[in-house]
C-alpha cells in the first residue's frame, strides 16, 4: 500500500517567522541605502571668496615679464605674465588681470601638470582689478615644472560658469 504524504499549510507561527525575516531584510537594506547616500553625497558648489589682495587698475610689471592679453574663445578676456618664476618665498608673480570691459568675475588656479595638485590659486577678482602675485598652497621644491593654468569665469551675480580657459606653461625656479 502506497502512502501519500499530506501537505500541510504553513502554520501561524511559521508565517510570523517569515514575516519577521522579511522585515529584518528590508530594514538592513534601508540602513545600507542610508549609509551609502550619506557617504556618497554629491559635493555642492561653494561660492569662491573674493581675493583680498586684488588691486584696482592695470599692473605695471617690470620689463623682464612677458605680460599681455590672453585671447579666449569666450566673451571675457584677461591678461597675465607668460613667464612665471618661483620667488625665494615660493610665491609667483602672475599679474593676473581682469579687463575692465568684462562683466565676468575671474579666478586663477595653477596646478602641477603631472600630479594635478593645486600649487597656487587666487580668489575671485572683479573687472578692472588685478593680482600681482600668488602664494603657494603647499611647500614646493625649487625646480622647474610643467604647470596648467586654469582661469575660471563666473557670471556676476549668479555664479554660473562663463567658461574656463586652460593654458599649459612652465614654472621656472628662482
Amino acid at each position: 500500500m502506497e502512502r501519500k504524504q499530506n501537505l500541510r499549510s504553513v502554520t501561524g507561527k511559521k508565517k510570523r517567522y517569515v514575516m519577521i525575516a522579511c522585515i529584518a531584510v528590508m530594514l538592513v537594506l534601508a540602513a545600507v541605502l542610508i549609509i551609502y547616500a550619506a557617504t556618497h553625497e554629491k559635493k555642492s558648489f561653494h561660492q569662491p571668496e573674493m581675493d583680498s589682495h586684488a588691486v584696482e587698475g592695470t599692473p605695471q610689471p617690470d620689463s623682464g615679464f612677458l605680460y599681455g592679453e590672453v585671447p579666449t574663445k569666450y566673451a571675457y578676456h584677461f591678461s597675465m605674465a607668460a613667464n612665471l618664476y618661483m620667488q625665494p618665498d615660493q610665491s609667483v608673480y602672475v599679474y593676473f588681470t581682469n579687463a575692465s570691459e568684462n562683466t565676468e568675475l575671474l579666478r586663477c588656479e595653477i596646478t602641477d601638470a603631472k600630479s594635478e595638485k593645486v600649487l597656487y590659486e587666487s580668489g575671485v577678482i572683479k573687472p578692472g582689478t588685478y593680482i600681482e602675485k600668488l602664494s603657494p598652497t603647499m611647500d614646493l621644491d625649487n625646480t622647474a615644472r610643467d604647470i596648467t593654468v586654469k582661469v575660471y569665469a563666473y557670471k556676476d551675480g549668479s555664479w554660473y560658469s562663463a567658461g574656463t580657459t586652460i593654458m599649459n606653461m612652465k614654472l621656472q625656479p628662482w
